[in-house]
């Protein structure tokens, strides 16, 4: 059934809009680093804005990505300004 996952604790079907919180986030990073893994050269902050759409992120989360895979990649700067 597309849209539908099974929870691996109770087996049950859910849908998507019934995923646990925070499931959605955990998807993306693992869609990211699979994109990563791929592409090395990828944009980063497009892949991020990609899986934002993907798995219907919210803005927090979306940010939390983008301060977590790309001002950590700045070098030296660690308070995300460049």
């Amino acid at each position: 059934m597309p849209g539908a996952y099974r929870d691996h604790t109770t087996g049950d079907v859910m849908n998507e809009n019934e995923l646990p919180r925070g499931a959605a986030l955990r998807r993306a990073v693992r869609w990211l680093s699979e994109q990563r893994s791929e592409s090395p050269g990828a944009n980063v902050a497009a892949l991020i804005e990609q899986a934002s759409m993907r798995f219907d992120l919210s803005p927090l989360e979306a940010n939390f990505l983008f301060d977590q895979l790309v001002r950590s990649e700045v070098p030296g700067d660690r308070t995300g300004n460049r």
